[in-house]
């Protein structure tokens, strides 16, 4: 048998009926799979970079291996903010080469690694929007929502800076209003460069509207029966009623736009520890699975 060299453009004049596999659609969704990757290959892949705005919602310890990856990539030293919470003792995130820590925002970094304990607060925000614009020489890694918030001024400040990554285990804890200025889960994902999730909870409904659409086939079949029964006609041997029945299957087939993940895609990935990947920069996703 002869294999087609080239690829058809378009939809064909004749379709055989669609299958539960729905090829149309899994290649019009266009989301790539990463099976059993390292954080180095995954962002190899993905495109990913420390020179731009990244999201990451789920657990920390979700985050560490990326975080560990772009850290090694960036030209620059990293500082990691953070509550005590977020920055116990006990976390994940301390096994990173820390080289200072301090407990309050400095208009000038000191060189190297360095780790800012803060305490929540109107005081450390005002400090923080003094501050943020200094920041440029460091690779900026934020814990936010479990006392850390990130508003519009806020935002607007990390990325006049640009390289930053925002660490949040609650997306609609980590952003307020301020001002009358209300900023919400789905204006923050929008503004991002790159979005990771391994778990995002109820908010999952922002990120469906930030992430792409694509043209869904939708597919209705029909089944019509259908009866007659005739008026008796003489035979000459006898009478005979011509009955009869038949059956008739159709499919139809429409377009419609619809978001490449469902809440549902979302709730399954997390189930079975797969992360989704979204790369604004060029609206490519992909789903991948990350070890070490």
């Amino acid at each position: 048998m002869n294999k087609k060299l080239y690829k058809t453009i378009g939809r064909p004049f004749i379709n055989l009926p669609s299958t539960q596999k729905n090829k149309f659609n899994n290649k019009q969704r266009n989301v790539g799979e990463i099976e059993m990757s390292s954080a180095a290959h995954m962002i190899g892949i993905t495109g990913i970079c420390p020179e731009g705005s990244l999201i990451f919602c789920g657990k920390h310890n979700k985050a560490f291996p990326i975080i560990r990856q772009l850290v090694r990539m960036s030209a620059r030293p990293f500082v990691l903010l953070g509550t005590r919470r977020d920055l116990s003792e006990e976390s994940c995130l301390r096994l990173l080469n820390i080289e200072w820590e301090d407990e309050i925002p400095k208009h000038n970094l000191p060189e190297g690694n360095g780790i800012l304990v803060l305490k929540p607060g109107g005081e450390t925000n005002l400090m923080l929007k003094d501050c943020l614009v200094n920041w440029d020489s460091h690779f900026i890694i934020m814990c936010v929502g479990n006392g850390l918030q990130v508003d519009q001024e806020i935002l607007n400040l990390l990325n006049g800076v640009g390289n930053y990554m925002l660490l949040t285990e609650m997306l609609y804890r980590s952003v307020k209003a301020t001002d009358g200025i209300q900023l919400t889960p789905e204006d923050l994902l929008s503004s991002m460069d790159y979005i990771l999730v391994s778990s995002i909870g109820t908010a999952g409904k922002e990120l469906i509207k930030v992430l792409p659409d694509y043209e869904y086939e939708k597919i209705t079949n029909t089944t019509d029966v259908s009866l007659h029964r005739d008026e008796p006609h003489e035979y000459k041997d006898g009478r005979h009623h011509r009955n009869g029945g038949g059956v008739r299957f159709s499919q139809s087939k429409s377009l419609e736009s619809r978001c490449i993940f469902s809440q549902d895609d979302l709730v399954k990935m997390q189930d079975s520890n797969s992360m989704l990947i979204y790369n604004a920069r060029y609206a490519h996703t992909w789903v991948a699975k990350i070890v070490g």
